[in-house]
């Protein structure tokens, strides 16, 4: 499913199950997407609700980011969960 990015038809991302969407028309009704029905997308909102939305009402707000280009020196985090970093953590550079 493509998400429309608030009316910038330049700027769509795709919006997968597991990521975090918010309402373009209202930023404060935000969830995890949890699956799709045709146009519609399934939200499980933050008070525990389900809600159906279709996709060009949402815009994606984190989410599975693509990979680095192998020349970049970005180090990807998951920040769900610790990432230790010591002396042998290939940064190119960076750190």
């Amino acid at each position: 499913m493509s998400g429309n990015n608030g009316g910038d038809d330049t700027a769509t991302e795709d919006i997968y199950a597991g990521d975090l969407v918010e309402l373009v028309v209202q930023p404060a009704i935000y969830g995890m997407a949890i699956g799709f029905e045709g146009s519609l997308v399934h939200v499980r909102l933050v008070d525990g609700t389900r809600a159906a939305f279709h996709e060009y009402e949402l815009r994606k707000m984190a989410g599975v980011t693509p990979p680095a280009d192998e020349d970049s020196n970005v180090i990807p985090v998951d920040f769900t969960r610790g990432v230790r970093m010591d002396r042998n953590t290939k940064t190119k550079g960076a750190a």
